[in-house]
């Protein structure tokens, strides 16, 4: 069996309530599973339980391959005003946490910038027919599926399209 987990990470809590979007792509004999699942900071009294629930994710589902969306702060953002001047960064720090998580439990991580799964955009995956809409809602085989999990998703569908994986 071989499990391959890809996470679309939001650090905010003090600066908006942050939504992490997950995938769980779990690839045996009999076939395959995907779970899609979001953990929401609005549910937690302090940022570092928000931030360690998300990492717990990692350790219970210890996947082979843990792919992250990778966080960059560009000029452009950086010094747009009210952007990003004056900001906690608390994606990035959360990226950390994840990082010594994964490094913790021996994970293979994948890290991946948000612009690498433009080939995968919600209208290309309505022609392909992986996602489906209705009433303004996406589903995937069936679930409903929220932005986070998408983006989680796209991630994944990267990860495997460029290592040939078939699911």
């Amino acid at each position: 069996m071989k499990k391959i987990l890809a996470i679309d990470p939001s650090g905010n809590f003090v600066e908006g309530k942050g939504k992490t979007g997950f995938a769980l792509l779990t690839l045996d004999d009999d076939g395959n599973s995907i779970n899609f699942g979001t953990i929401k900071a609005e549910n937690f009294d302090k940022r570092s339980d928000y931030w360690q629930d998300v990492g717990v994710l990692i350790g219970v589902e210890t996947p082979d391959v843990l792919i992250i969306e990778d966080y960059r702060l560009y000029n452009t953002r950086a010094t747009s005003a009210g952007v990003q001047s004056f900001s906690l960064l608390e994606t990035p720090r959360l990226l950390g946490v994840l990082e010594v998580v994964a490094e913790a439990n021996s994970l293979e991580i994948v890290w991946q910038m948000a612009t690498q799964t433009k080939p995968y955009s919600d209208d290309k995956l309505l022609k392909l027919d992986i996602l489906k809409k209705e009433k303004g809602r996406y589903y995937f085989r069936g679930k409903q599926v929220n932005d986070h999990e998408r983006s989680a998703l796209r991630h994944l569908l990267r990860y495997t399209d460029k290592e040939r994986i078939i699911w």
